[in-house]
């Protein structure tokens, strides 16, 4: 379910997905999607309470995780080893 909720005067929007398990985890993934997994029976407004709470965590990890553009001579990660881009 997509939920939006406002961190720091921005509207963030986050998937819910709601699961037999006890408790709730944060997801920050890769093009700035957020992820919430939280029990069943959790309220919503708890939840949009906790990922309130943890908005400064969130919002870094965004920007963190944010795709960075390529550019000549920039570097690059293949399999974990570092690649230097070069564009023709």
């Amino acid at each position: 379910m997509k939920r939006i909720v406002s961190l720091s005067g921005v509207d963030v929007e986050y998937t819910l997905i709601q699961a037999p398990r006890r408790d709730v985890l944060i997801q920050a993934l890769p093009g700035g999607v957020i992820r919430v997994y939280a029990p069943k029976t959790a309220r919503l407004r708890d939840v949009d309470r906790l990922v309130t709470d943890n908005s400064q965590m969130i919002l870094e990890a965004r920007e963190r995780l944010k795709p960075k553009p390529l550019r000549d001579g920039g570097e690059i990660r293949i399999e974990g080893a570092p690649r230097t881009v070069r564009l023709k």
